[in-house]
């Protein structure tokens, strides 16, 4: 199995399968069409949609067994990666 791969087997038996590089392609193919709309439907705003989708992503994400403190550490995570990915970069 490859590293971006997961499989699950959820306690009714159900083999749950998912790769996150087709994840991650699905997500940036949405939030790319989410920005041609900047400019062309009246009264949208890209930021803010990416917002609006950042808070329901966090319920979604509660409501598949996330918890708060996690989410939090993974978000505070990802940023100091960023931050020191820039930081190389320089």
């Amino acid at each position: 199995m490859k590293d971006n791969e997961c499989v699950e087997v959820l306690p009714d038996g159900t083999i749950h399968y998912f790769d996150l590089d087709v994840c991650n392609r699905e997500a940036v193919g949405l939030i790319e069409e989410l920005g041609s709309k900047q400019g062309t439907v009246p009264n949208f705003d890209f930021n803010a949609a990416v917002f609006a989708l950042f808070i329901h992503s966090l319920f979604i994400l509660r409501e598949s067994g996330w918890s708060a403190d996690e989410l939090a550490d993974e978000v505070l995570n990802r940023l100091e990666e960023d931050e020191d990915t820039d930081e190389d970069e320089a």
